[in-house]
């Protein structure tokens, strides 16, 4: 059962070669947009519960029967790394990033994203067990992680005020801040109750001197306790405010069913396009 289907009205599958196919895997969720890049918009996207392995197959094989002009995979964990590009040793890789994250080279694969304005490389992992599934379907796919996505989306926007940003996953989130379209921090916390979710903030808060009933937050993401997460926050920051998809890309008026502050890294998935 789809959790998303949004489709225009207009899209056929006779187009589907002209289309970017960008995917996001991961461990409980599949979704995947189709992006026009002649018109820089997108004009389908749809979501799907995981479970097992064999239920990604399933719908690997039932969804995705067209050719695509081209197509991107990003994967949805917390296992990378920010190093500076000018710092980084790339024949070094495992040993660097072993030092940050645990690395078993036998059962898992390093992948490095360039982050284009920020001179940052993102360094990340995944299993080669999922590797060894989604090769076969698409060999071509550039494969990215969300964390890379979800800063450029972020970081090609940012103007001169200071932006705080909270986006949440299952299990794990991210915190982000940028200030003119630079990145002033960024990190991802494990938490088990929206209660931990508000700590981190607020210590992130407090360690950069910000005020909660000044420096607003933005809140992107899901969970099961989403709405009762935004009402935990509105207690003790002022301005708390739901996420905006990204301003660089027109999107069907299809989309305004799903809400805008779901699915921004991979609808800011061009922006990772070299």
């Amino acid at each position: 059962m789809t959790a998303y289907e949004i489709q225009a009205a207009s899209y056929n599958d006779d187009i589907s070669h002209l289309l970017d196919l960008y995917i996001k895997l991961a461990d409980r969720e599949m979704a995947y947009g189709l992006y026009d890049p002649k018109f820089s918009s997108f004009i389908a996207l749809k979501s799907f519960p995981l479970s097992t392995p064999d239920d990604l197959r399933d719908i690997v094989n039932h969804e995705f029967t067209k050719t695509y002009r081209s197509s991107r995979i990003i994967i949805e964990n917390n296992q990378s790394a920010l190093f500076p590009e000018n710092l980084f040793d790339r024949n070094k890789a495992k040993d660097i990033f072993s030092f940050t994250t645990p690395f078993n080279a036998n059962e898992e694969t390093l992948y490095t994203d360039h982050l284009k304005t920020s001179g940052m490389l993102n360094v990340f992992k995944i299993s080669n067990l999922l590797k060894e599934i989604i090769t076969p379907y698409f060999p071509q796919a550039k494969i990215t992680h969300y964390a890379t996505a979800l800063l450029s989306g972020l970081m090609v926007n940012s103007n001169d005020e200071t932006e705080f940003t909270a986006h949440v996953n299952p299990d794990f989130f991210h915190i982000v801040i940028t200030k003119n379209n630079k990145l002033i921090f960024c990190n991802s916390f494990e938490y088990e109750t929206i209660e931990d979710i508000l700590y981190y903030i607020l210590a992130s808060y407090e360690h950069f001197e910000f005020s909660p009933k000044t420096q607003p937050l933005k809140l992107y993401g899901s969970i099961n306790r989403f709405d009762e997460l935004k009402d935990l926050l509105n207690t003790y920051i002022m301005f708390t405010e739901l996420g905006e998809r990204p301003a660089n890309f027109s999107f069907d008026k299809a989309f305004d069913q799903l809400p805008e502050h779901l699915y921004f890294p991979l609808l800011s998935l061009p922006l990772c396009e070299s």
